[in-house]
């Protein structure tokens, strides 16, 4: 039977391949890097998260109201946690087992896939009658917990795809959670009390101090509000956790053991930071108090606190849980006339907003800058504007969210390329503003998202046109400055001008650091184009690798647009072909020989070339040089 061919291989003739593209409109996550089951290690040079703005408060308000702490009443604990806790032979988990054995005797509520099944009790002398506390990674204990107590819970499969996005890898095993009643009286959908989660870490280990169970406990409490909040659209201000250092640990001498109660919350104002609150209560090994607090503090402390009086506190539509809401002060999750929140996938906070709308922004939900002089002078700027119907978009970056400090540094780094740009220069219509936690950027409205539709261009020399614009920019930030995301969600189109800008540049990387690694999904469906759109194999070379990402661009938007017939369709030949190695590299265990290797950067060098020839971005710009 005679063979066509088509993706990649060869079908029977007269099977016409499928001429259209699925768009996925939503960039996949950037890679979790950031374990909270180990001592808190950055990877490529991302600083850790959760753990920088901890303060140590002196007495446990914080964690009790009043009548909570009249109806305390436990003032006892059996013989032989005690015990466990004096003992000097016994590690983290035997220790934890026991504390765990007595918290079930106190009426404490777990997971039911943290009762160990199979191995009964332990086996050391004078512990038979502790109990085996069962670990489980952070997004089955997540997917559980839905499933139990809320309608339409997602499987630990989708709760893993749910968090993407999420900088802290949900395969960390917390060392121990915890099931609590609310102290809302409003019931859940089954009519029943409301549960919630606590996170719990124990140590007892030289190698381990009180600082590193709490940056740990904090990490996992930042996925619990991330997933509260950016996906789940609850409007919660707090959570809690706690730790358990026995006397093993860094700093207590062997003499004492210590229990940390932990709070974290999300940032009240644009330019905060998660803030972490701790109380620590350390005491000798015969001494009950620190583990009548943690039993207390699990029977009758304060659980999630909900912002009750801001208005519309239940919670949000799906299409509106993005990211951006982990950090968003929960009073501006409303829109406003001047002000609108753009449902974009990142983590960065994005407002579309009028002159007032800015003005209303910093007058009113900033708090005072760290560099005084830079913050005052973007608030002149702003009240200089004209005042005309322009809308202008205003993004947040903090290092909570983009886990680097000074999240503008790499952008400061590349400005002599940005004023170089006529139409960069143009959209960065103010100098932005950065500090040590946190930048603001206002742009310019350059256009919308009508790309996207069929047929927004009128025909393939109009798309050529406006896509030269794409390449320009691209080309003349790399290696300074490179965008890592040169993909249509990134463009917007100016049609009465035929013209296509480049937006989100704050986001790129600088020379010294690699292109991110994305977690894509291959679903069986165009991952060849899935591959192309963020070519993880590349990601040490960037100018490939941004290359790649202009002929994935051009392909989804002329595809989009026109039939793909001529020059269009043998540039997709060779894309999929590429695309196809380009997938293999990324899913495959073992690395391809280096000549192999070598083959596929001849291949993308090729495909440039023609997608260049196609598009006709040298010999523009060849021209302008001439002119010049």
């Amino acid at each position: 039977m005679a063979k066509t061919r088509t993706k990649g291989g060869d079908l029977p003739a007269g099977k016409r391949r499928r001429t259209s593209i699925r768009l996925k409109m939503a960039p996949p996550a950037v890679g979790a890097h950031i374990s909270a089951s180990k001592s808190p290690k950055t990877r490529e040079q991302h600083a850790a998260i959760a753990i920088v703005n901890i303060t140590h408060v002196y007495n446990d308000e914080l964690f009790f109201d009043a009548a909570a702490a009249a109806a305390s009443t436990v003032t006892t604990v059996s013989p032989m946690v005690i015990k466990s806790i004096k003992n000097t032979r016994l590690g983290e988990t035997g220790l934890r087992d026991a504390v765990y054995t007595e918290l079930l005797r106190q009426k404490i509520t777990f997971p039911k896939s943290a009762h160990s099944k199979g191995r009964g009790v332990t086996k050391r002398k004078n512990f038979k009658k502790s109990k085996v506390y069962s670990e489980t990674n952070l997004s089955s204990l997540l997917a559980e917990f839905e499933t139990t107590y809320w309608k339409n819970g997602q499987t630990a499969g989708g709760m893993e795809r749910l968090m993407q996005g999420l900088p802290v890898t949900t395969s960390s095993k917390p060392d121990a959670t915890v099931i609590v009643e609310s102290d809302s009286d409003t019931p859940d959908t089954n009519g029943k009390k409301n549960m919630e989660l606590i996170f719990g870490e124990f140590k007892n280990n030289i190698k381990y101090s009180i600082t590193d169970s709490v940056n740990q406990c904090a990490l996992y409490l930042y996925a619990l509000l991330f997933w509260l909040r950016s996906r789940r659209g609850l409007k919660v201000e707090a959570v809690y956790g706690f730790t358990f250092c026995g006397r093993k640990c860094e700093g207590h001498g062997q003499g004492t053991y210590s229990v940390s109660l932990i709070k974290i919350s999300p940032p009240q104002k644009l330019n905060e930071q998660l803030k972490v609150e701790v109380f620590m209560k350390q005491g000798g090994l015969d001494d009950h108090t620190p583990l009548l607090l943690l039993v207390n503090f699990l029977k009758h402390g304060k659980r999630w606190e909900h912002a009750c009086d801001v208005p519309g506190a239940d919670p949000i539509p799906n299409e509106r849980c993005i990211s951006a809401l982990f950090t968003l002060p929960t009073a501006l999750w409303t829109d406003t006339g001047d002000r609108q929140l753009v449902l974009n996938g990142t983590m960065s906070i994005v407002f579309r907003v009028t002159k007032a709308g800015l003005e209303d922004l910093f007058a009113n939900h900033f708090n005072e800058f760290e560099d005084k002089r830079g913050g005052a002078a973007m608030q002149l700027m702003v009240q200089e504007l004209e005042n005309n119907n322009d809308m202008y978009y205003v993004k947040i970056r903090s290092t909570d969210t983009c886990m680097i400090k000074h999240p503008l540094q790499d952008m400061k780094g590349a400005e002599d390329v940005i004023l170089e740009d006529d139409d960069l220069r143009f959209t960065y219509c103010l100098p932005v503003y950065g500090d040590a936690s946190c930048c603001i950027i206002i742009m310019r409205n350059r256009g919308d998202m009508s790309h996207l539709k069929k047929n927004a261009f009128e025909s393939l020399d109009s798309l050529r046109s406006a896509f030269r614009g794409i390449m320009g920019t691209a080309l003349r930030l790399c290696p300074r400055l490179t965008h890592c995301d040169v993909l249509p969600h990134n463009f917007v189109f100016e049609s009465n001008h035929n013209h296509l800008h480049l937006v989100d540049i704050d986001e790129g990387v600088s020379e010294m650091e690699l292109v991110y690694q994305r977690e894509l999904v291959y679903d069986g469906e165009d991952d060849w184009l899935t591959a192309i759109s963020y070519p993880n194999a590349v990601r040490e070379d960037k100018e490939r690798y941004t290359k790649v990402q202009l002929m994935a661009s051009f392909l989804i938007l002329a595809l989009l647009n026109h039939a793909e017939v001529g020059a269009v369709a043998e540039l997709r030949v060779e894309a999929e072909k590429v695309g196809e190695l380009l997938h293999r590299m990324d899913i495959g265990r073992k690395p391809f020989p280096f000549v192999k290797q070598m083959g596929v950067m001849v291949m993308i060098d090729s495909l440039y070339d023609k997608l260049n020839a196609l598009v006709g971005y040298e010999n523009e710009s060849n021209a302008e040089s001439l002119s010049l």
